[in-house]
């Protein structure tokens, strides 16, 4: 899951989208857990697609698809997931639920004992 922030001055600008938010994700991958210890810092990246297309499973459709266009791929095999991450922006009251992905919104709301707006980005 994705959940959206107000981001702090102390975040560049440059990692920004539109306003002054920023997107928190803890991956559940263990290779990519062990990677972001090691570099003990926040680290920010994009998907792994091109804007529009889905998300490859496959580190072999990653490289030929964005090949010429990123530096480096943590490659821990095909992903086990099937749908995207989930997308929640908590700078909102009630919080909208940008994208519906592995967890549900009905699982979210019945956790949080509120009912998320639908929206989008």
């Amino acid at each position: 899951m994705i959940i959206i922030f107000h981001a702090s001055s102390a975040v560049s600008q440059y990692l920004l989208g539109r306003g002054n938010k920023v997107g928190i994700r803890i991956p559940g991958n263990s290779l990519t857990l062990l990677f972001l210890k090691a570099a003990d810092r926040p680290v920010t990246a994009t998907s792994a697609n091109i804007s529009g297309e889905p998300s490859p499973a496959d580190p072999v459709e990653i490289k030929e698809n964005l090949c010429k266009k990123i530096d480096i791929i943590l490659d821990a095999g095909k992903t086990t997931g099937i749908k995207e991450s989930t997308v929640i922006d908590i700078t909102e009251n009630p919080p909208i639920c940008i994208r519906e992905g592995m967890i549900t919104i009905k699982e979210i709301e019945n956790y949080l004992g509120i009912k998320l707006q639908r929206g989008a980005i």
